[in-house]
This record gives structure tokens, sequence and C-alpha cells, in this order.
């Protein structure tokens, strides 16, 4: 009886991990795509602000837009992200 625990905790625990293996997968994906969405989001609304001769702010956008992107390029490499370091991210959007 316990191998039998054994075996099915095994196939239970392989399976768990094939599915979080695939849903990172997905996630890399789509963070892919909407990358360059945001990215041409920015810049017409960064384009925006200087045509309607508000240069200083479409500085400060700019600074907002690469400090942010930043963030998401380091915080993508780590496999968790605190609460409260994601927090910064989200007063900038």
């Amino acid at each position: 009886m316990t191998y039998t625990l054994h075996i099915r905790s095994n196939k239970k625990l392989a399976e768990l991990k094939r599915k979080s293996e695939d849903t990172e997968t997905r996630l890399t994906l789509l963070s892919g795509q909407l990358n360059p969405h945001f990215l041409y989001n920015s810049l017409n609304a960064i384009q925006g602000t200087i045509n309607n001769g508000n240069p200083e702010r479409a500085n400060a956008y700019i600074g907002h837009v690469a400090k942010f992107m930043r963030d998401v390029m380091d915080n993508g490499k780590k496999n968790s992200c605190r609460y409260a370091r994601s927090l910064p991210l989200k007063k900038i959007i």
C-alpha cells in the first residue's frame, strides 16, 4: 500500500510540475506579445504630449516608462516578485 501511495504521489508531482512549466511558458509568450503594444502606446502618448507643447511632461513620462520597463525586465528574471516591490510599478501606469 505504501508503494502505491508513493507511485501516486510521484505521478501527481510530475503532473503538477508539467502544468507549472506549461503556465510559465504561456506567460512568457504572452509577455512577448504585450510588450510591443505597451511600447507602441507609450511612444504615441509621448509624441502627443510633445505635440501639445509639453516637452517637460513628455520627458518625465519617458523616464517613467524606461524605469517601468527596466523593473519588468529585472523582475522577469526572478521566479517570484514580492508584492511590496510590485506596488511602485502600478503607480507609474
